[in-house]
């Protein structure tokens, strides 16, 4: 397989995120789903039960009954999202080719791993407690995410032809290996790598499509900050400006190092492919800065704006929400960039090495055929 097709496929790939996302917000999708965050609940529910764990239940909500701390099953532990993906990457990269019967009973296996793997997670997170804030939100959003991702992966792995499958299984689980001893140090690296490399990259992707309601990214001592041009107040002139976390659009970071170490012998492919996994990953910032914005408009009523136009010269106007349609879909490109960059991105150097290495081979023996 040549880059050509090989980027073809990695575009199609992202496209049916896309459309999956466009799909799951959907009502008969969104009703599905809360039904599957239910049933995870309950099971949830009587498996702590016969652990021994005393607590109620008040829909999603699970609630120990002695300290009063919940647990929700929200929209991320019910694998929607893991689903989405697993589906899309199927579908661009291994199509019709095994047969419909085969695909359609391998996916059925696969959700249902998930939805295992979530209830998992569920157990875990209540054994943790929120009141344990420090090991719940390192739980929460970042060893189980790259948990997630790796998941995944081991999962399409498991679908490949029989000629890759040891080998895209040996090299997903090496990946989550490798990533996991680098997630212990990137957790106390990642404000700091993402304020540095990150924010100056997503504000420049800012300045070629950013609305006129986004002014840039700041990073104040308070943290980084996304500057609108709202105005809160004229005298003297204010602006809003909303918190971000820019790490959390880092959170692959693990997982991408541990694939770039397969491009080690290759010093230019690894050059660039740690160039795009910046350039996507700030892009997702920035398309997360632009939704975050135009929520945080819509929330809170301000439609007075103030832009500068060069030169010390503001103009004044007035904030403009997007259709439905438009908001909608600019929603769905981020969370389909946002899951791309965690789910796809780390494996998509070494699959890309491996499938240019057979065709190199392949090439070479027919070459050698025909001497």
């Amino acid at each position: 397989m040549g880059a050509g097709a090989i980027l073809a496929r990695t575009l199609l790939c992202l496209a049916l995120i896309g459309l999956g996302f466009v799909a799951v917000a959907t009502d008969p999708a969104q009703w599905l789903f809360s039904q599957v965050a239910l049933g995870i609940a309950a099971l949830s529910e009587t498996l702590l039960g016969l652990f021994g764990e005393s607590l109620t239940r008040d829909g999603i909500v699970l609630r120990d009954a002695e300290t009063g701390a919940a647990v929700a099953v929200t929209a991320a532990c019910d694998g929607h999202g893991l689903i989405v993906v697993l589906v899309a990457a199927m579908f661009a990269w291994l199509g019709w080719g095994a047969g419909l019967g085969r695909a359609v009973f391998f996916l059925l296996v696969a959700v249902a791993a998930i939805e295992a793997f979530n209830v998992v997670r569920v157990l875990v997170l209540y054994g943790i407690g929120p009141e344990n804030a420090a090991a719940f939100e390192r739980a929460h959003y970042l060893t189980f995410p790259l948990a997630s991702s790796v998941f995944v992966a081991l999962l399409f792995a498991a679908a490949l032809p029989p000629a890759l499958r040891a080998r895209g299984l040996g090299a997903a689980a090496l990946i989550g290996l490798l990533g996991a001893g680098l997630a212990v140090g990137w957790s106390y690296l990642a404000a700091p790598a993402a304020e540095a490399a990150l924010v100056p990259v997503a504000d420049a992707w800012l300045g070629l499509f950013g609305p006129d309601l986004v002014a840039g990214i700041r990073v104040t001592d308070a943290g980084p900050v996304l500057e609108t041009t709202l105005v809160t107040g004229r005298d003297p002139v204010r602006f809003a400006t909303l918190p971000l976390r820019p790490a959390d659009f880092m959170l692959a970071a693990p997982l991408v190092a541990a694939g770039a170490l397969f491009l080690l012998r290759r010093p230019v492919a690894l050059v660039l492919w740690l160039a795009l996994a910046l350039l996507l990953m700030a892009l997702a910032l920035a398309l997360g800065a632009v939704t975050g914005a135009h929520e945080a408009a819509k929330g809170t009523g301000l439609v007075d704006m103030m832009i500068a136009l060069g030169g010390g010269y503001t103009s004044s106007a007035v904030y403009q929400p997007p259709g439905a349609w438009s908001l909608a879909a600019l929603k769905a490109a981020q969370n389909a960039l946002v899951h791309f960059n965690l789910f796809v991105l780390p494996f998509l150097g070494p699959a890309a090495l491996t499938l240019a290495g057979r065709r190199t081979m392949a090439e070479a023996a027919s070459r050698a055929a025909g001497r």
